[in-house]
């Protein structure tokens, strides 16, 4: 069996993000391919909408590290980053939450290429969804 393209998996993880939020009651939107720095929209009620960047990694471990692009993600309370793992074996997804001040605190933008990394110390957030839970039922 080949290996997925990135851009496949780019839209695996986009897709997935937007069956999770669904799942949790929440109404996603998956946005065209030309939007600047979001994948996707959230809302509970439509009183509030947040926004998603979606970065997936096919490896066939699991990568504790993502490349997030050399654009720095605009820092707002409404703007979220989810990291998954979608491993090539068809294992479950690990995904993991952001706020976009995380993420631009934190990745390597001093490199040709910046990447996030997690640490094993916050295992915690493995598959949980509670900073948009949080902000959407604020």
């Amino acid at each position: 069996m080949s290996p997925r393209s990135s851009s496949l998996t780019g839209e695996a993880g986009e897709h997935y993000v937007a069956f999770s939020l669904a799942r949790l009651g929440f109404q996603p939107a998956v946005l065209r391919k030309n939007s600047k720095g979001v994948d996707l929209l959230a809302t509970a009620d439509g009183s509030k909408v947040l926004s998603i960047q979606v970065k997936a990694s096919a490896a066939r471990r699991n990568p504790r590290q993502w490349m997030v692009g050399k654009k720095k993600p605009v820092v707002s309370k409404n703007c979220f980053h989810v990291f998954l793992n979608i491993r090539e074996d068809n294992s479950p997804v690990d995904s993991y939450v952001f706020t976009s001040a995380e993420v631009l605190k934190r990745a390597s933008w001093h490199t040709s290429a910046p990447t996030f990394c997690i640490s094993r110390k916050e295992e915690n957030r493995k598959n949980s969804w509670q900073l948009i839970k949080d902000f959407l039922h604020e």
